[in-house]
């Protein structure tokens, strides 16, 4: 059932240095006034374990967060979310090749972290 657009879910993503969460929430009217979470997903991901023994995030490290994030922005879209937020932790800023990893969000799962 489509929303309007003040009542659309949000969803947030957390790129972390050994997971990735989705949270998908809609926030609820009535007494209580707080979120309703409709998805909560979350996949173990070492994405910094290769920026602390080799410096950069590794190719398939980067692939396999592309694949699990297109995954999540087709479960985004299917909740009618109004606003994705990407939130990248400290622990993959120190990479090396960190811009470049950013640049893969924006460009392969449409993300502005």
């Amino acid at each position: 059932m489509p929303h309007s657009p003040d009542e659309r879910p949000v969803a947030v993503i957390e790129l972390g240095s050994s997971a990735i969460h989705l949270t998908v929430a809609q926030a609820s009217r009535g007494e209580t006034h707080g979120w309703t979470v409709m998805e909560d997903l979350t996949r173990s991901i070492r994405i910094s374990k290769d920026a602390v023994s080799q410096g950069a995030i590794s190719r398939d490290t980067v692939d396999e967060v592309l694949s699990v994030l297109k995954l999540w922005k087709r479960t985004c879209e299917a909740n009618d979310v109004s606003r994705i937020r990407t939130v990248v932790t400290s622990g993959v800023l120190e990479a090396s090749n960190a811009e470049i990893f950013l640049d893969n969000l924006r460009t392969f799962a449409g993300l502005d972290p």
